[in-house]
């Protein structure tokens, strides 16, 4: 009986709760469509090509370079060319190297390089800058035993004509052989930036817990506690403080699992996910999600504006550090860890100990919601 009413509370916010599926339907179509078109190019950022102006025109300098083809596009330009598509905005930037860059490298010169950018472009300007420099640094640490081999000889008295010619000019051709066949010292593979998890499923969660944790949102005006005036009359009614509470969050939970239950199994068969994990994984989401409402509510017991900030905050956070906005590979390390504190990466989970964890979350959420209710009851001077 008294689940009931707490049921029709819910119940009775219909017209929120359908603008709510509706929105995080169109988002959700938003997201995927997004995320298909990365996939389909098999990267996370547009596509761009760096200038490179070679005056001198040494061959040594496309075998450098060529490194980061798979990265970004390469075009060889002359300098006007590359001046005009830098102007157009069609190349974030472009490199031009002195006459004698290669030659200065062999000969332990390393003189230096200039890059020209777009600064309308910071994230492709800052990538072009980081590869710039990432391949000069690779040519001339490969060069470092050449120069140790030419000061060895000329310590010990060799000329510099027969250096030149036994010692520099085979070892260079050595060299770029072995950089013609480069694949032969290691291997190329392509990460997914969600680990071992299908990328689509996984943004595809996480998101989703993100929709029922902002969803709480419709539920505001709903969820706010009980007066002393009412919980006196539930004390009359055999009712413990305690057990009012697990009625509120059975009334809470039996709404959100009648909307996770289904979202999660279609889900499941759209993604070709085992359906007994999705439907234990929308009931643990609903549970902990009611106990997380809960908990809000009586943080921000009567004060609805700041309970639906902080609600949403709470949810926009949890799926920046989940790596469902930004990939986890994008983060820094140190914040990695902070994924197992997230309710939307424990949604995605693939096993039934992610089941746990969000049950787990459930158990805590509502610890916090009972005390701090508790409190609010306790030393309130409203009736």
């Amino acid at each position: 009986m008294f689940i009931w009413i707490e049921i029709k509370k819910y119940l009775l916010a219909y017209k929120r709760v359908l603008f709510w599926l509706a929105s995080a339907g169109l988002t959700s179509a938003l997201l995927i469509a997004g995320v298909r078109a990365a996939l389909a190019r098999e990267n996370f950022f547009e596509p761009f090509s760096v200038g490179v102006v070679d005056n001198g025109g040494s061959p040594e300098i496309r075998y450098v370079f060529d490194y980061f083809d798979e990265v970004i596009a390469l075009e060889y330009l002359e300098k006007p060319e590359a001046e005009a598509k830098l102007a157009e905005g069609t190349i974030p930037a472009y490199v031009e190297l002195p006459e004698s860059f290669a030659r200065d490298i062999i000969t332990g010169r390393n003189s230096p390089f200039t890059l020209y950018g777009n600064r309308d472009y910071p994230l492709r300007l800052s990538l072009s800058k980081l590869l710039a420099k990432s391949g000069v640094a690779f040519l001339s640490s490969a060069q470092a035993g050449i120069y140790a081999t030419l000061d060895y000889a000329a310590a010990h008295g060799l000329p510099g004509e027969t250096i030149d010619a036994r010692v520099l000019l085979p070892i260079n051709v050595a060299f770029v052989k072995k950089l013609l066949a480069h694949e032969e010292f290691f291997d190329s593979r392509t990460v997914q930036a969600t680990g071992t998890s299908d990328p689509g499923a996984y943004y595809g969660w996480t998101f989703a817990a993100f929709m029922f944790m902002a969803g709480l949102l419709s539920f505001l005006p709903t969820l706010r506690g009980y007066g002393k005036a009412v919980y006196a009359r539930y004390r009359l009614a055999g009712q413990s403080f305690f057990k009012i509470q697990f009625i509120r969050l059975a009334g809470l939970f039996a709404v959100e699992a009648l909307i996770a239950a289904p979202v999660f199994t279609v889900a499941a068969a759209w993604l070709n996910a085992s359906p007994a994990l999705a439907l234990a994984k929308g009931l643990s989401l609903a549970l902990c999600v009611s106990a997380f409402g809960l908990a809000a509510a009586a943080l921000f017991r009567g004060k609805a504006a700041a309970c639906g900030v902080f609600i949403f905050l709470i949810a926009l956070t949890m799926l920046f550090f989940s790596g469902g906005t930004v990939p986890l590979a994008f983060l820094p390390r140190e914040t990695h860890v902070l994924r197992y504190l997230t309710v939307p990466y424990w949604a995605a989970g693939e096993t039934f100990s992610a089941c746990g964890a969000l049950s787990g979350f459930a158990v805590i959420f509502f610890g916090v919601a009972c005390v701090f209710e508790f409190f609010s009851v306790r030393f309130s001077r409203a009736v």
